[in-house]
């Protein structure tokens, strides 16, 4: 093959790699892994009363080790590591109010005489105030939390996976493998997380950015130094040929290591908590398809870094060309 037609097969094929990555959102991985893991829901409909028993369940479980869980609408579930100064402080200030409220209840019975609140309308009252100071407290003595929603029809199986993050913290019983990678990965974020401050970005847009531009830096400079070696007639090495992939993989190896712990943990989780096996494998389906779409993230920048690569070698034989004239 000619000189100039390997060039416009190796920009043809970098311009392909490219804009499968970079283009259409329909052929995107993460989108495709999503309706894959929304499908993956369905079969708790046929495990609903199954479900309810295991959140119970699975909330003592979190009571035992000191794992507060909020239960709000929405699926934004996640586990935190450490309880952040702003719920420790909204706990406090929430505390303090319903004490208040309290005080306005001794002062109502003692301005009545009643002694006691058993039968009035103020009882359920009383016992709304204890309930919500108890739940304030176990926040300030909680040394992690997770968020959950109870209402969904998956919230087991995803409650099993936040508290399987869980066990890798605190002295729990994770593995070693996933310590290690939940530490790596809880570093990564919070870089991450300061950029996107910083910048002013969403977290999401800054990791995938990144990820992105490690995938076309790392193809373009391993494609100008491929391409320079097989103008100079060397073999090139390995090294140079995982350079478009070695990065991303690098970057993203920890969050894919620890969701897969995580997900390993909560399905051990679910059998402890004697969830029937048409609970857990439909579990198993959920949280597979759940862990495919972090792996999907890698699908375009692996390949927007091989297009940069074929870039990179008519760079690389080009600049080799423009050196041997410079020296006539």
């Amino acid at each position: 093959m000619k000189k100039e037609d390997k060039n416009k097969v190796s920009l043809a094929v970098g311009a392909v790699g490219a804009g499968y990555a970079l283009g259409s959102e329909n052929l995107h991985p993460i989108n495709y892994m999503n309706k894959v893991y929304q499908k993956s829901r369905l079969p708790f409909k046929d495990v609903e009363e199954e479900d309810f028993k295991v959140v119970k369940k699975l909330r003592d479980i979190a009571k035992n080790q000191k794992t507060h869980v909020f239960d709000q609408e929405g699926d934004n579930f996640f586990h935190s590591s450490k309880m952040g100064q702003k719920n420790l402080d909204g706990a406090k200030k929430f505390i303090k109010e319903q004490k208040d409220r309290y005080k306005d209840l001794r002062y109502w019975k003692d301005s009545t005489g009643i002694d006691n609140l058993k039968g009035t309308g103020l009882e359920g009252e009383r016992r709304s105030i204890k309930g919500a100071i108890k739940g304030a407290k176990s926040v300030l003595n909680s040394k992690d939390f997770i968020q959950i929603d109870s209402g969904k029809i998956d919230a087991g199986a995803s409650m099993a996976h936040e508290l399987g993050h869980s066990m890798h913290f605190h002295g729990r019983d994770g593995s070693r493998v996933g310590k290690l990678a939940h530490k790596l990965n809880h570093k990564l974020k919070h870089v991450t997380q300061k950029v996107a401050d910083k910048t002013n970005s969403n977290y999401n847009k800054v990791s995938n950015n990144t990820v992105l531009g490690l995938g076309v830096t790392g193809g373009l400079l391993s494609g100008i130094k491929a391409g320079r070696d097989e103008k100079k007639g060397k073999k090139e090495n390995v090294l140079t040929k995982i350079g478009s992939v070695a990065a991303p993989i690098a970057y993203k190896t920890p969050e894919l290591v620890s969701e897969f712990e995580a997900s390993r943990q909560g399905m051990k989780l679910l059998k402890k908590v004697g969830a029937n096996k048409a609970y857990r494998k439909a579990a198993l389906k959920n949280l597979g398809a759940a862990w495919g779409t972090y792996a999907a993230g890698l699908v375009t920048p692996v390949l927007a870094g091989y297009g940069a690569r074929q870039v990179g070698k008519v760079i690389g034989r080009r600049t080799v060309k423009t050196d041997d004239n410079s020296k006539k």
